[in-house]
């Protein structure tokens, strides 16, 4: 017996090259801005105390305590990344814009880390922790890279 089901799986034509490609600049912006929409206003007004109407806390706040599942969020994203980092160390030139966001993103969290730290008498601890840790093992990676990319700075613009 067939069925009047229609298969689901997608069209050849919509799977090609050149019908996704204009679409991929386009869904590249609505994920970024996205991001910058969503995470933005959550990274100025945590730190500041400001209240979360319960609505968007509901939405924010994860686990009983509303913290808990944070750090194996962040785990997971660290371990995906570093997974990305050693396919990348095979031909570390080709990959220059993701070795810059590394360099770029890492910076930005591991400070705001030694901000929070320093700014938060109960997480100062992680001053000679964790923040040292990441300083000390990004440090070198930012100081090589740096170093690689002047170096190279033609073949790199291309």
């Amino acid at each position: 017996m067939s069925s009047r089901i229609p298969d689901f799986a997608p069209l050849k034509r919509a799977a090609t090259r050149d019908s996704l490609e204009p679409w991929l600049k386009s869904v590249t912006i609505l994920f970024g801005s996205s991001m910058l929409v969503f995470f933005l206003p959550i990274l100025l007004l945590l730190p500041l105390r400001v209240p979360v109407p319960p609505v968007l806390e509901a939405l924010l706040r994860w686990g009983p305590g509303g913290a808990e599942q944070y750090e194996e969020m962040i785990a997971i994203i660290y371990v995906v990344w570093g997974v990305f980092l050693l396919r990348a160390s095979a031909d570390p030139l080709r990959h220059a814009l993701f070795l810059d966001f590394t360099a770029c993103a890492n910076v930005a969290h591991f400070g705001l880390m030694t901000l929070m730290a320093v700014v938060n008498g109960g997480d100062r601890i992680h001053l000679v922790g964790d923040v040292l840790v990441a300083w000390l093992v990004l440090g070198p990676f930012l100081y090589i890279w740096s170093s690689v990319k002047r170096e190279r700075k033609p073949l790199l613009q291309n």
